[in-house]
């Protein structure tokens, strides 16, 4: 359903009061974008390999990780209405140092870097709506990076606030490596509540 993903383009636009997509942008959404569905832990990004696509997430839930030290380390969660991809493979063109894994099941909008390219450079709009969702991107980023000052309490009272469906949807493991506690901390700020 690529409706979702022009909406979520839309919004963008509207938010900042410009106009919404041009039909032929629409259109050329329509000829380009796949839709598919992967099972539960599908494999969106292969560390070791390019992130060519955008991946936008009508449904399910995905998390990225990195392996630290010999161990998974979880760095974003990505839910229906958010790209999942690795942004720093796929902006500079380099095998991406993490992988992004479905943690349910899903359905995915997949527009291939260079049709993506074309629109930017055709459409003012899409261009637009790129630079807004990698400013986002960015400030999620600077927040995330803003836990480490926190207690894991506090670490924990920011998930609950921004993302409480995450909890309980997602296995706390996950959860626990994200905000960089041990499981068995998480465990305690959880018993503690």
């Amino acid at each position: 359903m690529l409706e979702m993903f022009i909406q979520a383009m839309n919004r963008v636009l509207i938010q900042d009061a410009q106009p919404p997509l041009e039909q032929e942008v629409i259109d050329l959404i329509y000829q380009k974008a796949e839709i598919v569905q992967f099972p539960r832990k599908h494999k969106l990004v292969k560390a070791g390999r390019v992130s060519d696509q955008i991946l936008f997430l009508n449904s399910g839930i995905a998390r990225s990780y990195k392996y630290r030290f010999g161990k998974e380390q979880t760095t974003w969660f990505m839910q229906k209405g958010d790209m999942a991809m690795s942004p720093k493979s796929y902006i500079t063109g380099l095998p991406s140092d993490e992988t992004v894994e479905l943690l349910t099941s899903a359905e995915v909008v997949m527009l291939k870097k260079f049709d993506q390219q074309h629109l930017y450079e055709q459409f003012r709009s899409v261009n637009y709506v790129g630079r807004r969702l990698i400013e986002n991107y960015h400030v999620r980023v600077i927040d995330h990076l803003e836990l480490v000052n926190l207690t894991a309490q506090q670490r924990y009272q920011v998930l609950l606030e921004q993302a409480p469906e995450l909890l309980s949807q997602v296995p706390l493991k996950y959860v626990a490596s994200f905000l960089g506690i041990h499981d068995k901390t998480l465990r305690e700020v959880r018993a503690a509540r």
